[in-house]
């Protein structure tokens, strides 16, 4: 699986259990901890993700992102199971 493909999969993942999985703000810690890339890896792709419209990502003291709506559904395709729980 393609670094970005693995981080989107693992935000939609970690997303699930939130209400409003779109809005869900996640920091960096979160990703870090769960796959066994560098955070500058990890960084470079979600910039990337960020320019296709897949992720948002907000920079305030501790930087945040969020998966899109749209990369949750396409997510809930390639993985089969239910992602939120609308």
């Amino acid at each position: 699986m393609e670094q970005k493909e693995l981080i989107l999969s693992t935000l939609a993942q970690m997303a699930k259990g939130s209400t409003q999985p779109s809005l869900y703000q996640f920091i960096p810690r979160e990703l870090i901890l769960r796959l066994p890339i560098d955070w500058s890896a990890i960084y470079f792709c979600l910039s990337l993700l960020e320019e296709e419209g897949a992720v948002r990502i907000f920079h305030a003291d501790t930087i945040r992102f969020s998966i899109t709506q749209k990369r949750i559904d396409t997510a809930k395709k390639f993985q089969g199971q239910d992602i939120s729980h609308s």
